[in-house]
């Protein structure tokens, strides 16, 4: 998971502990989050991901809802017992935004 941190969504990037919030179905809704998985009260990896209620996996045939990176190569797998663990939120890419106002404008 390290290959996809980034600076603007690392773990270390202007928060604190008490910034990462419990994963709940509440952000289940396709938003752009920032993910993690905590050891010993620390964050560890991060990744700025989306849940997808269709995803699949093909290493987890029998599996259907993922999180998900926003280009949609990468998946974390929450179903094994591995996956994130805490969230926070996470700015929408400029270039989403723009095509996001476009589409409501």
């Amino acid at each position: 998971m390290s290959s996809l941190r980034s600076d603007k969504c690392s773990a270390t990037s202007g928060a604190s502990r008490g910034d990462w919030r419990p994963i709940t179905d509440e952000i289940k809704d396709g938003r752009l989050v920032k993910l993690t998985w905590m050891h010993d009260g620390e964050p560890q990896d991060t990744a700025q991901m989306r849940w997808s209620a269709i995803a699949r996996n093909l290493l987890f045939p029998k599996e259907v809802g993922f999180w998900v990176t926003p280009c949609g190569t990468f998946t974390w797998n929450p179903h094994d017992g591995f996956g994130p663990t805490h969230w926070r939120p996470c700015d929408e890419p400029n270039w989403l935004k723009s095509q996001m106002e476009e589409s409501d404008g």
